[in-house]
């Protein structure tokens, strides 16, 4: 009987659910996904520059042809539709804290397929008012299980200095206006002359992800990479 027992326990785990359905997963894996649910992963067709997925040949998207970052480029672990969606809102608004240790894991995969190295992992950070409204950060909360994973250390850098409107809700010129000068140097963690990746849960224009790079490249970090959990299908530019 102890036998058969740990036989359906290997096979039929009790209490692990899927993280995107919430259905039972039968058979134990790094990412806890059932059988009928996966990731779309975000490897293949990507602008140079900010990552996202092309629907064309081209290096580089439309945004990217006309837009000047302060990043050096950005790259994503998954594409941000389908299943995906669901989990960044959970994290994100719905209190799912405990997604972002597989999410977490979903990206320190994509980050060693990269090849990517560096001093330090940055979180992008929320203003005071919106860390308290929602309990915990949740780009610093997949920063720390990334670098659980890869062994970078992570680094609060930055400082959001004022709490704004959902840059959801913007379109793309008024992304890049709302977020100026929003965010200020953590004088506490040294950056200078190293390489930093930037961490966030979807990169969409690159409004933030840019104007946070600009603020520690001012700081001066040597270089400024991007990676999310996830970024967009560029169809055609936020006008």
């Amino acid at each position: 009987m102890p036998f058969l027992k740990s036989l359906k326990d290997a096979f039929f785990p009790e209490g692990v659910t899927c993280i995107v359905c919430d259905g039972e997963v039968h058979v134990r894996n790094r990412y806890s996904l059932c059988a009928d649910c996966s990731f779309e992963l975000n490897n293949r067709g990507v602008c140079e520059r900010c990552g996202k997925q092309l629907l064309n040949e081209a290096a580089y998207c439309e945004d990217c042809k006309e837009t000047d970052f302060y990043f050096e480029r950005a790259r994503s672990a998954l594409v941000y539709r389908g299943g995906t969606v669901k989990l960044v809102y959970g994290l994100k608004f719905g209190r799912k804290r405990y997604l972002a240790a597989n999410l977490g894991a979903v990206m320190a995969d994509r980050l060693t397929e990269l090849g990517w190295t560096a001093d330090l992992l940055v979180p992008v950070p929320l203003s005071a008012k919106r860390l308290k409204e929602r309990g915990y950060n949740q780009s610093a909360e997949l920063a720390r299980a990334v670098s659980g994973a890869v062994g970078i250390p992570v680094g609060e850098a930055l400082l959001k200095t004022r709490d704004l409107p959902e840059q959801a809700r913007l379109n793309r010129k008024e992304r890049f206006e709302n977020i100026k000068s929003c965010f200020a140097r953590n004088d506490a963690v040294d950056i200078k002359g190293k390489t930093v990746i930037l961490i966030d849960d979807v990169i969409t224009t690159g409004a933030t992800a840019d104007e946070c790079a600009h603020t520690l490249r001012r700081g001066g970090a040597g270089r400024v990479l991007v990676f999310t959990l996830a970024s967009g299908v560029m169809k055609k530019s936020l006008q």
